[in-house]
């Protein structure tokens, strides 16, 4: 029964609707039905209680006589008039010995005040258990509470990309239907933020198409230290045998204390340093706010009460305010950059606000992607704490991405570098033209298309256009082709012009040159000319017109277009422990690696990465 549901029926009855509609109306607003019909119990019997006849007063036994009644055996000293409005509340009352008595020693009186106080402290009961628990309150609660430091939680996560791809260049390298998953169960303890403790057991899957690797790992850590067991996975467990001197390593044990001194002595302390000039505890402080404050998620509707391992919860489906993530994700890169520029001591080192600008056409860009499927919640009635989340969505996919950056960057590059030979091949041949003119007095004669007489005094081989065509050219005008030009004469035997004609075609803006048609003659290249021949020589009917090249902006929006999000995630999490500290538990044959890589050298680090990867391959 809830106090909102009983005072919208008794309203929606005072104006006229039925029970039947009314009930339709609560439903529809996502309250439960055992709720409702609960509320609807306790308005009807509201209802009885005020309609019930009303049992008279017996008179005391005296007035059980069948003599009349006098004025003065009613009105004794003493009582007030009953007519009075506070008859009855006056410190003494009519007793059947004619006596007085006052009032506070009457059982009758006790019996009232006990009932009242029942009365009273039920009503406060009921608004704390029900009133003040409602949906939109523990919702509301929720938002407010201190969150826990700390908890337990178990979790699925799984990555779903359906899909192929085949790089052309990298001959057997493909990705199909890619799958990540990873179950598991955590410990966490951040009442310390500077030395949190924690540990955890998790396994995972990894696959492509036909092929899987499924395994697990645990990790601790306590005092700043992270041990992490590689002994009971196989990838890791081959990757480190090494640093144990051939023998099975069971546990690993990187101080990050030690890890850290060790990056100061070997120059990586200034980035360091750099970093913690950038994020300043004001500067964290400022993010977490900008986090904290802002409202991602919603009600969308409530769904009832359930228990989550013996805890009440209220059920609750969510949705998700893309605006807010990305004015939270914009004003932390305003934050950062802000306090990075601060630590600069010139304009030019500065980063420009046109980067930034990009950056947030890239963040907007890919949450306006998002589309959340299902998002449920389940709040503590009691506690309002977060006990469980389910939730789906679609994700940016993979095998998407490596196809834009690995086959059309690639194929970009080399369609980039055709042009380029083009532009070498016709500089070279300008070059051999030049040379021979200065021998003979002319430019050569032509045959099929090419320069007669030139090889190989003046150059080795005369260059064929790479294919295929790229941009807007045609096959026609992508192979080079040579026509003498001007007057003809007779040099020591050997026929000159006083000029030639050499066009060419270029796909895309190389070198300072427009694309399209081009010609060198004696006076140099003159790029983008007018078709020399007949239209259907010119126009091409296989490949897009030539775009001018595309600004920054338009080559981030293009990627973010091209992006497919395809691919789907599915989280499912549960939490409880909520402010019960656990010891967490090390071992104590725990390999140290950095003393490990001491004592063997950078060998054997180098060794890691050739057998991290081949252990991965037998898996």
């Amino acid at each position: 029964m809830e106090e909102e549901i009983v005072s919208y029926i008794k309203s929606a009855r005072g104006h006229g609707l039925g029970d039947t509609e009314i009930k339709q109306n609560l439903l529809n607003a996502g309250w439960d039905a055992d709720v409702v019909e609960d509320s609807f119990s306790h308005v009807r019997a509201l209802e009885d209680q005020e309609t019930a006849p009303v049992r008279p007063m017996e008179a005391p036994a005296q007035f059980h006589s069948n003599q009349p009644i006098r004025p003065s055996e009613v009105l004794t000293p003493g009582m007030k008039n009953l007519s009075s409005p506070v008859a009855g509340l006056s410190e003494t009352t009519f007793s059947t010995d004619g006596t007085t008595k006052p009032f506070y020693k009457k059982p009758w009186v006790w019996i009232l005040a006990v009932v009242l106080i029942a009365a009273i402290g039920g009503a406060g009961f009921w608004y704390v258990a029900y009133g003040f628990s409602t949906p939109q309150g523990i919702w509301k609660k929720f938002r407010a509470i201190t969150k826990s430091k700390v908890y337990t939680s178990k979790f699925t996560f799984s990555y779903l990309d359906k899909g192929e791809f085949t790089s052309k260049e990298f001959e057997g390298f493909s990705l199909k239907d890619l799958k990540v998953a990873f179950d598991g169960k955590t410990y966490l303890d951040i009442r310390d933020a500077k030395n949190p403790q924690s540990s955890a057991e998790v396994q995972y899957t990894l696959g492509s198409g036909n092929t899987n690797m499924s395994t697990g790992l645990k990790y601790a850590i306590l005092n700043k230290v992270l041990y992490l067991n590689v002994g009971e996975n196989p990838f890791l467990d081959n990757a480190f045998k090494s640093l144990g001197g051939g023998k099975k390593v069971e546990w690993l044990k990187l101080d990050l204390n030690a890890l850290e001194a060790e990056m100061n002595q070997g120059g990586a302390g200034s980035d360091q340093a750099l970093l913690d000039k950038i994020f300043t505890n004001q500067v964290k402080d400022d993010i977490s706010k900008i986090w904290e404050d802002a409202t991602f998620v919603k009600i969308e509707k409530y769904v009832g009460r359930e228990k989550i391992d013996g805890v009440n919860t209220v059920h609750f489906t969510n949705t998700v305010d893309k605006q807010a993530i990305k004015d939270a994700l914009n004003a932390t890169l305003d934050k950062i950059v802000a306090s990075g520029n601060s630590t600069v001591q010139t304009d030019a080192e500065k980063l420009p606000e046109k980067d930034v600008q990009l950056a947030k056409m890239a963040i907007n860009g890919l949450v306006d992607k998002l589309e959340v499927k299902n998002f449920e919640t389940w709040i503590g009635v009691r506690d309002f704490r977060l006990y469980k989340v389910k939730f789906e969505s679609n994700a940016p996919s993979v095998i998407s991405a490596a196809d834009i950056v690995v086959n059309q960057a690639l194929s970009s590059a080399k369609e980039k570098s055709r042009d380029a030979k083009r532009l070498a091949d016709i500089r070279q041949m300008a070059s051999a033209l030049e040379l021979y003119y200065n021998d003979m007095n002319g430019y050569p004669p032509s045959k099929n298309g090419l320069p007669d007489g030139v090889t190989p005094t003046y150059i080795g081989i005369i260059p064929t256009a790479p294919i295929p065509a790229d941009g807007t050219c045609t096959d026609y005008y992508n192979s080079y082709w040579y026509e003498p030009k001007g007057t003809k004469k007779v040099t020591n035997g050997k026929v000159g012009y006083s000029d030639y004609e050499l066009t060419f075609c270029l796909g895309y803006q190389v070198g300072g040159y427009e694309a399209g048609i081009a010609k060198l003659t004696s006076a140099g290249i003159e790029a983008n000319i007018p078709c020399p021949t007949t239209a259907d020589k010119c126009a091409s009917s296989n490949t897009v017109a030539v775009e001018p090249p595309k600004t920054e902006e338009q080559q981030v929006q293009d990627f973010i277009d091209k992006l497919n999000f395809s691919a789907e995630i599915k989280i499912d999490t549960t939490y409880s422990g909520y402010d019960k500290p656990q010891n967490v538990e090390v071992p104590d044959n725990a390999l140290d690696l950095l003393e490990a890589i001491k004592n063997q050298g950078m060998g054997a680090v180098q060794g890691l990465f050739i057998k991290a990867p081949e252990s991965l391959l037998n898996q």
